[in-house]
């Protein structure tokens, strides 16, 4: 009987864990997120860099996913912006144009609200 309970107890967490986590699409926006708030307040561009780098990553994940079939021609329309602003900014950071680097951050901050405008992400 004790072990009967044991097993219930541990199905009951595992079926738990399981619904607590998070889709991968969820996790890469999240990291996105972070990557983009990091960026902006970065100096070095040491780590500018390697924010971006883990910006990218998740980005390559996110554009992967796929979301409800009606939204989906938005959605694409929203990684291949980002995918493009990224392109910019990497080549600002390369020549440590710091105007065109917050010119970049600030079109990927501006496509971030459109997009989950359109998206109705909150």
């Amino acid at each position: 009987m004790h072990k009967r309970a044991l097993l219930v107890i541990a199905l009951v967490f595992t079926v738990i864990a399981g619904c607590s986590r998070h889709s991968e699409l969820h996790e890469a926006m999240e990291t996105m997120g972070d990557s983009f708030k990091a960026m902006r307040n970065e100096t070095d561009k040491a780590k500018l860099q390697e924010e971006l780098a883990a910006f990218k990553g998740a980005l390559d994940i996110a554009i992967q996913q796929k979301i409800m079939p009606e939204d989906q021609p938005v959605f694409d329309e929203g990684m291949k912006k980002t995918q493009d602003v990224l392109a910019q900014l990497e080549a600002a950071i390369a020549s440590g144009n710091d105007a065109a680097i917050a010119e970049a951050l600030k079109k990927v901050g501006e496509f971030r609200k459109e997009f989950h405008e359109k998206l109705g992400v909150k």
